[in-house]
Order: C-alpha cells, then structure tokens, then sequence
C-alpha cells in the first residue's frame, strides 16, 4: 500500500507557512481565500511576487460561478515596460488548493489553464528589443479517492501563440502591436496511471503552484512593452464510480467474455 502523509488541512498549513515564510523574506503577497465551484472548492487562492519592485495584486481576485468549475482573473498592471536601454521583468506567482466535493463524489480528471494579453514594441533597432512571456505550471496531486497520498507532482510549460515560445523580437517579428495568447492542460488521470495508481482510481485533491513571468528588454532609440489582460483556470471533473457500479461493469464484460466463447466460438 502506499504511505498516507498529506491531507488537506496538511497542505494548507504548508502553504501558510511558505507565505509566512515569504512575508519575512519582504515578499509581497495578497490571500483571496477560499472559493466554492459547482463540484470543487479552490482553496487559499493566493499570489506573491519575489521580484525586486513589483506589487500585487497583478491577478486579482478571480470571478468563480458555482455553475462551472474555473476561476476566471482579469489582471490588471500585469504588464513589462522598457525603454531606451532600460529593461523590466514582471513575476507573479498564484498558488491554491482544489478540493472536489466529496459529498457529490466527484474527482478531478484534467485542469487547464488559458491566458492572453498584448504587446508593442516600436523604434528602429535589432531583436535585441524584444518582449517575452513565460508560464510555469506544477500540479501536486495529494489526495486520491478522498484519501490522502504521499504526494507526487507533475510539470509543465505553457506554449503560446503565435510565436511558441512567447517572444516577439523587434525586426524579426516587425515594430508595432499584437495579440499573444497561450494555453495547456494537464491530464491528471494519465499522471496517477504512470504513478502506479490503478485505472480506476481518481484525483481529488492537487495542490497548484503557477509562475509567470513578462519581461521587455529595449536598445537606444526603442520601446517595448507586454501586458497580461486574461487568465483562466478550468477543471474537468467526473464522477467517481461506487465499486457495486465498478463490480457491475466488470461482471457485464465477463459475461459478454463467455457468451462469445460459449455460444460465438
């Protein structure tokens, strides 16, 4: 069997103890609390930054219906600017829980996650005048079949469009404005089956821990700026299957097994 080490309560005083943690390093960070979805609940929303200069809130505090299971933020200030050789990178760090509802026997299947934003850059120089948007993303998975696990994580980056890799580069790309925009998903169920976790077995609790970072780098004689306008989080969710309906479902395709072979051949 595996080791049972983190349960919910676990992982939110670990959170709590990194933000206490990045209070006295004077790290600036904002608590939205706790929101509840149509089937999962996002625990201790909250979003720092490390970097030298930079406040929040950048995120802001996100829009949740309990129709649906996404948290919706509509950045503001969340932007890089420089200007006549002058640089400027911009972090911002959101970190939160998502708890699926027990009571409804739910399970988390996949999360994804969606961003976009604008960018300009302007003057007559080289590509050493560019913009640039990086996403980080690790998903902790800590609890599954509503019982805690000794937790594993899985990593990713975001890829963006229209340039792949999220820069825009002044002569490659050409002076003036644009749209980026980016977007990923991360199957947790396909994860819990590398872990050694039985097909059947669900997801219902990850701890998520995301970084973005902007950055805008200019030469004499240019500018350039990026900005983030739009983020969004989504849960797919599913039902967990009881074992009766799991014993049915096995005992039907036993069944359908031997009439093929007895009566089919």
């Amino acid at each position: 069997g595996r080791t049972m080490k983190t349960t919910k309560y676990a992982v939110c005083a670990v959170m709590a103890a990194m933000m206490a943690l990045s209070a006295a390093a004077d790290t600036t960070y904002t608590n939205y609390g706790d929101f509840t979805a149509a089937s999962v609940d996002f625990l201790q929303v909250t979003e720092q930054t490390t970097n030298p200069g930079d406040t929040v809130p950048k995120y802001g505090s996100p829009f949740v219906t309990t129709a649906g299971n996404s948290m919706d933020f509509n950045p503001v200030g969340f932007s890089a600017i420089a200007a006549n050789g002058s640089s400027d990178v911009t972090d911002g760090n959101l970190v939160f829980i998502a708890d699926a509802h027990q009571d409804k026997n739910m399970a988390i299947e996949k999360i994804g996650f969606a961003e976009r934003g604008n960018f300009t850059l302007g003057g007559t120089g080289t590509d050493g005048t560019y913009v640039d948007v990086d996403a980080y993303f690790y998903v902790e998975v800590t609890e599954v079949n509503f019982q805690p696990i000794e937790s594993f994580g899985i990593s990713v980056w975001m890829e963006f469009d229209p340039n792949t890799d999220g820069k825009h580069e002044l002569v490659t790309d050409g002076a003036g404005g644009g749209l980026w925009s980016g977007s990923v998903e991360v199957d947790i169920n396909a994860a819990l089956v590398l872990n050694g976790y039985a097909e059947t077995d669900r997801a219902t609790q990850v701890a998520v821990d995301l970084n973005n970072v902007l950055t805008a780098y200019s030469e004499d004689g240019t500018s350039s700026l990026i900005a983030k306008k739009d983020f969004d989080v989504g849960m797919t969710v599913e039902i967990i299957p009881e074992p009766a309906s799991l014993a049915l479902v096995l005992g039907a395709t036993s069944l359908i097994a031997f009439v093929r072979r007895r009566f089919i051949g």
